[in-house]
């Protein structure tokens, strides 16, 4: 009887062993599978590749960190042949340098913010950080006693100096050069400049 008793002991021991092992296999292989999904959700009217262009217009932008210019990397926004509604292109000369514009294509009559381009950035580099634009924080940067976050829109007030990331792009748009695409739609009134400078000092 004592000798089932061990028997029955050690069994356990092993059973309880196996058990172990094969959950440390377990945590090793969902540990080393690659990670699915995206940092950043985009919602549905950012979550899509434009198939026509009935709007295209060019906002500039310009961040400035500490006295640095951030650099906006080229072709946020754009995978393959898949052109987001808000994204980047290389500068002219086709040099892997973003050139101040974002290029806003839609398809569909509705209006984009600030806040949708940071968050398409994020997406686009699998980043939640690049996706925070706040009235107290870009990024990692946040405002304290001795930073400050500022926007400004052609040299002036923000339209929304408490949440920069509301600032609604207007459909005739331009950059520094005053360029709007002349391709799709006229905007009403014309292209008119609208260059947003963000600085975190």
């Amino acid at each position: 009887m004592e000798q089932v008793q061990r028997q029955r002991r050690r069994n356990r021991a092993i059973s309880l062993g196996v058990i172990a092992l094969i959950g440390v296999v377990v945590v090793a292989v969902v540990i080393a599978l690659p990670r699915t999904g995206n940092a950043v959700p985009l919602p549905g009217y950012l979550d899509r590749c434009l198939t026509s262009v009935t709007y295209h217009y060019h906002p500039g932008l310009t961040i400035v960190i500490n006295g640095s210019t951030y650099a906006v990397p080229p072709d946020v926004g754009r995978s393959g042949s898949c052109n987001r509604p808000l994204h980047t292109h290389p500068n002219t000369n086709n040099q892997a340098v973003f050139d101040g514009t974002i290029h806003v294509e839609s398809d569909e009559a509705r209006s984009y913010t600030l806040g949708d381009f940071f968050l398409i950035w994020g997406n686009s580099a699998n980043n939640a950080n690049l996706a925070i634009l706040t009235g107290t924080q870009i990024f990692t940067n946040h405002v304290d006693s001795s930073h400050s976050l500022s926007v400004t829109v052609n040299g002036g007030a923000s339209p929304n100096p408490g949440a920069p990331q509301n600032i609604v792009i207007p459909q005739n748009a331009g950059d520094s050069t005053n360029n709007c695409d002349t391709n799709s739609a006229v905007p009403p009134g014309g292209c008119k400049p609208f260059d947003i400078v963000i600085t975190y000092a």
